[in-house]
């Protein structure tokens, strides 16, 4: 018998402490979530091992290109321009800078750069998460912070008239361009050059200073071979640093003291296609050249970067000719020798038809959406306060007046309540210790909001005019019983008069319980009578059109059931307490009465 008790309290504690392990599994889980508003999260994964971009080295703060579509973001569950759109780190706590290349919600397809401080060849830690559906979040997006100090340029062409425009908190701006926008690329929209006149000028400014290096990047499609095009170029009288495109090869040249250096590279560009271009130039004077993130050439310049100054020009020669034939999108100017990881990261991550991100199942706030569920109906409400008409708001004023007024009373009878019911047992405490009636003091003081003491101090009053206002202790008078019974009749009428105070205001709740459903009910018939009237006269039937006007009407219903229900609990729960409080007047009237009858009454 007691192996099989000690098993059941083996089993039992087993059970117990199982259970508590599964709670704080799952309160743990819950508190992982970043922020409680936010409704669903997808976790984005890069992949780095060597079946994807085989990264060796940690490529330092990299700005990574995300694709969002229909297939990876249920846009419906988005604010309108994507403001509720957040990233955060693998640990779920840091929040990441982005900005919008541009976000299409009817097209359900967004372009979005996130800058993620480092990326490991390792399989852990190579996520981030996206946090959205938070219909009361504001933007957050981050132009000029997303791309670190040494990023001094980057142009993403998705104008469609104007001039291109830098992204980074540089600014550097365009002071002269000729080109097409608008045209389709490999990321969003780019820019066209003609080869014959069209070009971009950048200004001269301190962020353009190259001393400790310099990185250019873009991405290029040229229909044809070229005849010398100036891809980038920087000239000035006795030096120039020009990168273009000879035939179908990529070149970097250097002209200084007197010196001609180029570096070219040893893979062709294939026509009508777009290709990554990037060249780097460090502190060492090493010159790289990069198609599509694999290095292509290589060479030494004689002489630093130092003392270029002047304008830069994309698609042609400042100073004429060496035109550009062909398509540029995405382009980027550093001011120090970016790594090989992260030029390979980028022409890998931006390309069309990348697989370097991927995205997991969508994931739902279960255990903290309670605030983002009030944000959410916050949103709801804005929206039916938009929509309400002018009868609506007249009823919904008036529900709103019955609805404080009934709040006012409520809290105001309650206080009063508890008042009288504990300033009640105090006073018959008082009275039950002390065998003279008339001892107790006919002034307020103790028993203000005692309706017992009032009760009793009508009474004193009755019974010392009978008594001919003798002394307290003198006994000599009695009182005949017909005295008694109009001593009983005065006390009756006393807590008669206690009793309409108590009820006093009460009425305020009665209209509330009934008058406000009805009021809500009439203004939701009216409203919806003047919903189909509308839909008549235009003929059709819209849900978008009817909806707003339905809701409107309805909410004059749900004012009116908020008036009246917590009205009709408090209501029940003062007059029980009312009751209680007559109850024990009448009972003290009938003790007072007998102890009068016993003191003074005839033998």
């Amino acid at each position: 018998m007691r192996k099989n008790r000690n098993y059941i309290l083996a089993w039992l504690c087993t059970f117990i402490l199982m259970m508590l392990f599964m709670l704080l599994a799952k309160i743990s889980t819950a508190s992982a979530w970043w922020h409680e508003q936010w409704l669903y999260r997808r976790q984005i994964v890069f992949d780095t091992s060597s079946a994807g971009i085989d990264l060796r080295e940690n490529p330092g703060p990299v700005v990574i290109l995300l694709r969002l579509h229909s297939g990876n973001l249920d846009f419906s569950r988005v604010k309108e321009k994507g403001e509720d759109i957040r990233f955060v780190s693998s640990s779920d706590k840091t929040l990441l800078k982005h900005h919008f290349d541009s976000y299409e919600p009817v097209d359900e397809i967004a372009l979005v750069w996130v800058q993620v401080p480092a990326l490991s060849s390792g399989p852990d830690g190579n996520f981030i998460w996206m946090y959205y559906g938070n219909k009361a979040a504001e933007d957050s997006q981050d132009t000029k912070g997303t791309y670190d100090v040494n990023q001094v340029a980057v142009y993403h062409f998705g104008e469609t008239e104007g001039q291109p425009r830098d992204w980074t908190a540089y600014n550097n701006p365009v002071s002269g361009f000729s080109g097409g926008l608008g045209l389709p690329a490999v990321i969003g929209n780019g820019v066209s050059f003609n080869g014959v006149s069209d070009m971009i000028t950048i200004p001269q400014s301190p962020s353009l200073n190259f001393s400790n290096g310099f990185t250019f990047s873009t991405w290029i499609r040229i229909n044809a071979p070229q005849q010398d095009a100036y891809l980038f170029s920087r000239e000035e009288k006795d030096r120039s640093l020009v990168i273009g495109v000879n035939q179908s090869r990529v070149y970097c040249r250097l002209r200084a003291d007197g010196q001609t250096s180029e570096v070219e590279s040893n893979t062709d560009l294939p026509s009508g296609s777009w290709h990554n271009v990037a060249v780097s130039v460090d502190q060492n004077r090493k010159a790289v050249i990069y198609v599509d993130g694999t290095e292509t050439g290589s060479g030494d310049f004689p002489s630093d970067l130092s003392e270029l100054t002047g304008n830069l020009t994309l698609g042609g020669s400042a100073n004429g000719g060496h035109f550009l034939a062909g398509d540029v999108d995405e382009v980027r100017i550093s001011n120090i020798a970016r790594p090989v990881a992260s030029i390979r990261l980028a022409a890998v991550n931006q390309g069309e038809g990348s697989t370097f991100c991927s995205y997991t199942e969508e994931e739902k706030n279960e255990g903290q959406g309670f605030i983002a569920k009030l944000a959410e109906y916050g949103e709801y409400t804005k929206t039916v306060i938009r929509y309400t008409t002018l009868d609506g708001w007249a009823i919904n004023i008036t529900l709103l007046i019955i609805l404080a007024l009934s709040w006012i009373v409520l809290l105001v009878k309650t206080l009063t309540l508890f008042l009288v019911e504990k300033e009640n047992r105090v006073f018959l405490e008082s009275f039950r210790q002390n065998n003279d009636i008339l001892a107790l003091p006919e002034e307020d003081a103790g028993f203000p909001n005692s309706s017992l003491y009032q009760v009793y101090r009508e009474g004193k009053r009755d019974l010392k005019e009978r008594l001919g206002n003798q002394a307290t202790h003198q006994k000599n008078k009695t009182l005949h019983p017909k005295e008694l019974s109009s001593f009983k009749a005065k006390l009756e009428k006393g807590t008669t008069r206690e009793e309409q105070k108590l009820n006093r205001w009460l009425l305020i709740l009665t209209l509330a319980i009934s008058g406000g459903p009805f009021l809500g009910l009439l203004g939701t018939v009216w409203g919806i009578m003047n919903t189909f009237a509308a839909m008549a006269l235009a003929g059709e039937a819209d849900i978008v059109v009817i909806a707003p006007g339905i809701a409107s009407a309805l909410s004059t219903t749900v004012l009116g059931l908020i008036v009246g229900i917590p009205a009709l609990f408090g209501y029940n729960y003062l007059v029980g307490k009312i009751r209680n409080i007559t109850a024990d007047m009448y009972l003290f009237v009938d003790e007072l009465t007998c102890k009068v009858d016993e003191t003074y009454g005839e033998q």
